[in-house]
């Protein structure tokens, strides 16, 4: 996990404005390169032409628990919830940080960047280069058991977005 930007620099004019922040997909590096404020909303909330950046429903949901369990924000306390462990967050009702990917894109995204391709992606379809300034290491790993949760709760994520299910 990582986020791409190398330095602060002025608004990029180059990258469309009208980007689909899904959680725990890099949307807060995209927002701050964009030099607007970051939101999560969904794609019909959000005018077309859009654009998104999905991830890998295993390692975003690594993301979102890891962020669940060290982000003392009010938003990330309420997301983890009464969850002591990986699992028990994977169980819990849809919130901001669990929600699938699909859910976010409920209306057409012209284009779509997978996370895993960054900052490779970000550069050769905005002519603007990035580069990885750190990376996180998630706070648990997945075992069978929350293999097989993250693969029922996202099957539609796998499906839509070319993922592949591990077993």
């Amino acid at each position: 996990m990582f986020s791409f930007l190398a330095q602060c620099l002025p608004c990029i004019s180059t990258v469309p404005h009208n980007f689909v922040a899904i959680p725990k997909n890099a949307g807060l590096s995209v927002c701050y390169a964009m030099g607007r404020a970051h939101q999560h909303l969904r794609a019909s909330e959000v005018p077309g032409p859009r654009w998104a950046i999905v991830r890998n429903p295993y390692s975003r949901a690594l993301s979102a628990y890891s962020f669940a369990c060290v982000n003392r924000s009010q938003r990330a306390e309420a997301c983890l919830g009464n969850a002591r462990n990986f699992a028990e967050f994977l169980r819990l009702p849809d919130n901001d940080l669990t929600r699938p990917q699909s859910w976010w894109l409920d209306a057409p995204a012209d284009l779509i960047l997978r996370f895993e391709d960054l900052p490779t992606a970000f550069e050769s379809q905005f002519a603007v280069p990035r580069e990885v300034i750190h990376e996180t290491q998630p706070v648990v790993e997945h075992n069978d058991e929350t293999r097989a949760l993250v693969a029922t709760r996202y099957t539609e994520d796998f499906e839509r977005f070319g993922y592949v299910i591990q077993n």
